[in-house]
């Protein structure tokens, strides 16, 4: 276990509403679902943006009644907030806002980083982790605060507005001008890319606003760019929708082609216009320059992997018709349309070609977490990266801290019986089936009456290595039925449960443990590269 640093709640209201959270926990168990696995924000960054917050603490910090419990946005540098209830009310004009704002005055929404405080104080460091074209740093500028957590948790340093006209000060204000946060980063010297819901195409109301606001931006000297647009509503309708439907190297490769918001080509809609497009392997080879860190074809098993599609740092199957969908969705977002049936499928093949992978060796001196991977012989936590080849991971974050094991000690005392010898084969065996030790060619046969531990050890060993990568069958199923090794592939820890006595054919299981019928030894034969029994 491992705890999340709460953000700083030095504001009065939230010190007001920390004395009333007794939950180690910000959001509960429906905003938890929503945020990280609907919305696929990380859980660090939820932690540290977002809180489930009451119908009185919202009321509280819209500064007027609300009428729903919902999730609560903070920014990181400015008083602002942005409250999305869980049942949105009618407001006197009968609309209906997915949204709040307080009331008075407004700012721009900026993401805390769960770990760099002055992420948006130290504007030099800023500079140099933004977006860069033909050198210069540019900040993104959407709508939402969701959207912007998205784009900072993928290195994208993203601005939000908390609606597309509150990036200017109100009209009663007299002339408009930029807003307190966005003025401060205006006159640092950075430039703009707007990236607005696709839907923006068909909403006159949204272009003017961006228009507007780009007046005003150029009138600081800044370069703006636009990508409002750039991509269809069927791909995502906001940035962040985008980002999970198509992986965040398609909304680079869109960045990269971001125009000036009056020019003509951006006017026109040029974007929507037929394109003469590239050859298939012409296609092919740019999109392998762009995604060889995220796409490869294992040509061990003859299957497409992906990287971190469903886990960080960890390659994730697809199948052919999938990986089919992310080119199209790619060469989508590259402007080319009206493409021949067979483009895309031809691209394809080409990308096999470029991104085969003879030999898919995952790195064996390295334990794969959620955040990190652990390096055995030293004991230090490496950053995830692609060349690991890790296609399963423990379900659970490392932390450095955690040494105390005392009741799982307590409990192989009272289970051996004091018997130090069977304590330290327990212990080994959970080492062996943590670092996939199938070199060994052991198995462990656990023999006792109703209630003397073999179940608990079982589930003891489950949670260590993760019940996703434990494969549980019987001896005569795994004797008889040819699915059984497919169901087993690339799994950690092979169970057979409670065991019966009776003659059977043990031929497969020897193959799994490397021991022949005459009891010598041979190279075992299991159904992936690390897997181990338990019967």
């Amino acid at each position: 276990m491992y705890s999340i640093p709460r953000p700083d709640l030095s504001s009065s209201i939230f010190s007001k509403l920390a004395q009333n959270c007794h939950n180690s926990s910000r959001l509960n168990d429906t905003h938890d679902y929503e945020i990280i696995l609907k919305r696929g924000i990380k859980r660090e960054w939820a932690e540290a943006n977002c809180q489930t917050s009451s119908i009185s603490d919202a009321s509280l910090m819209l500064g007027y009644e609300a009428k729903s419990e919902g999730i609560m946005l903070e920014s990181a540098e400015y008083s602002q907030w942005q409250f999305k209830p869980d049942t949105p009310w009618e407001s006197k004009d009968g609309s209906k806002p997915k949204y709040r704002t307080p009331l008075g005055e407004y700012d721009i929404f900026l993401a805390k980083h769960p770990e760099i405080k002055a992420y948006w104080r130290d504007l030099e460091a800023l500079k140099a982790r933004c977006f860069t074209i033909d050198g210069k740093p540019y900040l993104l500028i959407t709508e939402g605060g969701f959207k912007a957590i998205m784009g900072c948790q993928h290195d994208i340093p993203t601005v939000a507005l908390v609606g597309v006209t509150m990036g200017l000060t109100p009209k009663s204000k007299g002339e408009p001008d930029l807003v307190p946060g966005l003025k401060r980063l205006a006159e640092a010297g950075f430039g703009f890319i707007i990236a607005f819901d696709a839907d923006a195409t068909t909403n006159k109301n949204v272009r003017i606003a961006e228009a507007k606001l780009t007046k005003v931006l150029k009138s600081y000297g800044c370069p703006v760019l636009s990508v409002t647009g750039h991509w269809k509503k069927e791909g995502g309708k906001g940035m962040d929708d985008f980002i999970q439907k198509n992986g965040i190297e398609a909304f680079r490769a869109i960045l990269r082609k971001a125009h000036p918001v009056d020019s003509e080509s951006r006017d026109t809609g040029d974007c929507n216009k037929k394109a003469k497009f590239p050859s298939s392997d012409a296609m092919a080879r740019e999109i392998a320059e762009d995604y060889r860190d995220r796409l490869r074809f294992n040509n061990t098993n003859l299957c497409w992997y992906r990287y971190e599609a469903d886990s960080p740092g960890i390659w994730s199957p697809e199948t052919d018709e999938y990986i089919e969908s992310v080119v199209y969705q790619i060469v989508k977002s590259k402007g080319l349309t009206n493409l021949p049936p067979a483009y895309i499928g031809a691209t394809v093949r080409f990308l096999r070609h470029e991104l085969i992978e003879r030999q898919w060796k995952s790195r064996a001196d390295l334990l794969p977490f959620q955040n990190g991977a652990l390096e055995i012989a030293t004991g230090k936590l490496l950053p995830h990266s692609p060349g690991y080849h890790f296609t399963w991971t423990l379900p659970r974050a490392h932390c450095a801290v955690a040494s105390d094991w005392h009741k799982i000690e307590a409990w192989l005392d009272f289970a051996t019986q004091g018997n130090q010898h069977v304590k330290n084969l327990l212990i080994a065996f959970c080492n062996a089936v943590l670092k996939g030790r199938a070199d060994l060619q052991k198995a462990l046969h656990l023999i006792g009456i109703g209630g003397s531990g073999k179940g608990s050890f079982c589930r003891l060993v489950i949670a260590l290595i993760g019940i996703e990568n434990t494969h549980s069958s019987s001896l005569d199923d795994w004797s008889g039925n040819r699915f059984e090794v497919a169901q087993a592939y690339e799994k950690r820890l092979l169970l057979f449960p409670d065991e019966d006595k009776g003659a059977r054919q043990l031929s497969k299981f020897k193959q799994v443990t490397g021991v022949t019928g005459s009891g010598r030894k041979k190279k075992a034969r299991s159904p992936s590269n690390s897997s181990l029994a338990v019967w």
